[in-house]
């Protein structure tokens, strides 16, 4: 049999590591409520509008023409973080929601930009409560990119990095509730991972973060559905279920696109072992999955093979052997680097066995 070791992708906003802190701003040009850190009011509107109608894209979905809009913010202000940022957490969604890394050296280059761009700002004092939002944001995906490549040092140096920028965004702009996004994930995967890595220091801040997210989703301008999205993998690590299928229905109602929800919505119904739920939502997930430009094998494999569990679980052999024998037959189609895919290969071995 088949044998490998599983790559489980840890939540990059709870690493930290020992990372010199970002200089302490006191100074703030033109420290107005700028919304995306242009300090021209007619330039920072336009490209706010234009942020805006790509994030609405991005939540639905519609990733094509996100990035076509992001592209278009990048226009409006060529010396804006905004567009580069925005557009490397699409490529950053594309890979996580299809399970495929096509998107990795595109990722990378769009980031490099946008913490070239946040901190030339940050240096001349400009607006330094948005661009140490978004200078925190390019660190937190980031680190997600390092972990991809298995460089864990360096996903935990830009785990510290987004900590200290999002905490001096909020020490300067409190009033920038889309910056609790990423400091509440932050906090509360950083008190789940301290079983795991002893020298993570701050107690129990989970309640801490969870409110900070709820913030997010209730005043956030342009990270309210991100954050949504986040409570949903904190209330299934809490095991809310009833809370997570709340958040996703209502992602589904307002994104019908979106696959993202799905996929969190599945693991909950599988660890309530509701197996007609998790089959007809991984059902949902494959369907969504094939009419998408991007979708690859391994989204495939992992929707199936928890189609072919809930089968097994209810009796329906002959399906479940049909379904398990397919995700065998794509091998050597899935990519081993990619979250899981291999070891749902695995375990569709294992199985099969028992059928």
């Amino acid at each position: 049999m088949r044998r490998h070791s599983p790559r489980r992708l840890l939540p990059v906003l709870a690493l930290l590591a020992a990372a010199p802190p970002l200089a302490s701003a006191s100074a703030d040009k033109g420290a107005g409520r700028s919304l995306t850190g242009t300090s021209n009011p007619d330039l920072d509107r336009r490209l706010f509008d234009s942020n805006k109608q790509g994030t609405e894209l991005f939540y639905d979905d519609q990733f094509d023409k996100a990035l076509r809009t992001f592209k278009q913010s990048i226009r409006i202000d060529p010396q804006s973080p905004t567009g580069h940022v925005l557009i490397a957490g699409v490529y950053q969604a594309m890979m996580h929601e299809y399970r495929n890394r096509k998107f990795l050296r595109l990722m990378k280059l769009h980031l490099d930009k946008g913490i070239a761009l946040a901190e030339r700002r940050i240096g001349r004092g400009e607006e330094l409560g948005r661009s140490y939002e978004f200078l925190g944001a390019a660190y937190g995906n980031l680190g997600l990119y390092h972990a991809l490549q298995d460089n864990w040092f360096r996903a935990f140096r830009a785990g510290q990095k987004l900590s200290d920028a999002l905490e001096e965004a909020l020490r300067l702009r409190p009033d920038i509730a889309d910056s609790d996004y990423g400091y509440g994930f932050f906090l509360y995967w950083r008190t789940i991972k301290a079983s795991v890595f002893k020298w993570l220091a701050g107690g129990d801040q989970r309640t801490a973060g969870i409110k900070r997210l709820r913030r997010a989703v209730n005043d956030g301008e342009m990270c309210r559905e991100l954050a949504r999205q986040s409570l949903l993998r904190v209330y299934l690590q809490e095991r809310r279920y009833d809370d997570v299928h709340r958040v996703a229905d209502k992602l589904t109602r307002s994104y019908p696109r979106g696959i993202t929800q799905h996929w969190w919505q599945g693991q909950a119904y599988v660890a309530q072992r509701n197996w007609p739920a998790a089959r007809e939502t991984h059902e949902t997930i494959v369907k969504k999955l094939k009419r998408k430009r991007f979708h690859s094998t391994e989204g495939l494999v992992e929707a199936r093979y928890f189609i072919a569990l809930s089968d097994a679980k209810t009796g329906a052999t002959d399906s479940a052997r049909r379904l398990l024998r397919w995700i065998l037959a794509q091998e050597h189609k899935v990519d081993e680097d990619i979250w899981l895919g291999p070891d749902y290969i695995e375990m569709a071995e294992d199985l099969l066995e028992t059928l």
